[in-house]
Formats: structure tokens, sequence, C-alpha cells
């Protein structure tokens, strides 16, 4: 019976405990290591597709753009979209996903260092060089490019 007692106390405890909580530095870490894995991986089928960049018209044209779509053909699970944007500028903008969500974005022009912006469990944790404006853009842009996706394959 006073053995039965103390593996309740145990589970007790262990169960109401404190709750380990990840620390940004290493989901950082963790991302960051999982967005070179997914860079490296070869397995992966790249469906791609271009066009033109339009004004909000639609007649006249600004620029071009090219979309890569890397995916694992075996379950249909989108692990990372690249899009590149010329105008005036070269914009790459590439977004990845772990478990069909989104993990990290990273953009970049030809004239500035790379953004990142780091995302966990649908919210944002951390970013680097990217004001809420451009946050924004590019999670709706993301939103939209999945569901692309999602609808092609």
């Amino acid at each position: 019976m006073k053995q039965i007692m103390i593996l309740v106390v145990l589970v007790t405890l262990t169960a109401c405990g404190p709750k380990v909580k990840k620390s940004i530095d290493n989901i950082i870490k963790e991302t960051n290591s999982y967005v070179s894995e997914i860079n490296t991986n070869r397995q992966l089928t790249k469906i791609s597709s271009e066009g033109a960049l339009t004004d909000p018209s639609g007649f006249k044209d600004k620029g071009h753009y090219a979309l890569n779509n890397y995916y694992s053909k075996s379950d249909d699970e989108l692990y990372r979209i690249e899009n590149i944007e010329t105008t005036n500028e070269v914009v790459a903008e590439n977004f990845y996903f772990k478990d069909d969500n989104l993990v990290f974005i990273s953009t970049q022009t030809n004239r500035n260092t790379p953004m990142k912006l780091y995302i966990y469990k649908g919210k944002v944790i951390n970013q680097s060089g990217i004001d809420l404006v451009y946050q924004n853009i590019l999670l709706n842009k993301v939103k939209l490019l999945k569901r692309e996706f999602k609808n092609r394959i």
C-alpha cells in the first residue's frame, strides 16, 4: 500500500511539475540545422514554374518570377518553397516547412544581407531585419503559395 501511495505522489508531481520549455536559442539552432538538412536533401522532388510579374491591372509587365516547390513525392509533404522575383532588383524568398507547418523564412535582395524569420507553433519567435509590415506580407504570401502547391499536387 505504501508503494502505491509513493507511486501516486511521484506521478502527480511529475504531471503537475514545471513544464520544460524550449529556449528560443535552442529552437533557432534546431531550425538552422533543419534548414541546412532540407537544402542538402537531394531526395526531394522539385516542381518549377515561372512567369511575368505584372502591374495590378495585369497589362504591363514589371518583371519575372521563378517558383520552386521542394516536396516528398512519397507523401506529398512540402518542405520548401523558393520564390525569386526579378524587377529592378532580385528578391529571393525561401519558406521552410516541417510537419506541414511553416518554421522559417529567409529573404534576400541583391542589396542587403539575408533577413530571417523564425516561426514556432504558428508564432514568430525571432526575426532579423524584417519589419512588421514585411513580416505580414511574407506570412500572407506563404499561405497563398502553399495553397497553390496543394492544389497542384
